[in-house]
């Protein structure tokens, strides 16, 4: 009984902020001056890059150096700004990944994570 629950077959990883508490919307979406950072594309911001990478590496983790065979991608972008609200991306691989030591079902609230793994039967 070493926790071991078999080798990973898909991995559901949510992250989620309230951008709000970062700072203020900008007033002139066209002045990077104006507003907080995460609001401008040409400084950076965007929900991809500022939350993106917690789930992604969360996501991939089990699947070690693999590049996955198709990514797919949505999102909601401001139409003001035209930096991306919110993403969600699928990350599909031929063969399942290592073996997983936990698992625990949620779903991502406005603030916070969640990591689901699922997995086949430990041999």
């Amino acid at each position: 009984d070493d926790g071991v629950v078999g080798a990973v077959t898909a991995v559901i990883s949510d992250f989620g902020f309230d951008a709000a508490d970062s700072g203020a919307y900008p007033v002139d979406a066209s002045d990077p001056k104006s507003g907080d950072p995460i609001y401008h594309a040409s400084l950076g911001g965007g929900a991809l890059l500022w939350a993106g990478p917690y789930p992604l590496a969360a996501g991939t983790l089990p699947f070690g150096a693999t590049a996955p065979l198709r990514v797919a991608a949505a999102g909601v972008a401001d139409p003001s700004t035209g930096i991306d609200l919110s993403c969600g991306l699928t990350l599909s691989y031929s063969k399942p990944g290592g073996p997983a030591t936990a698992s625990k079902e949620g779903s991502c609230p406005p603030r916070g994570a969640t990591v689901s793994v699922y997995s086949r039967r430990a041999d």
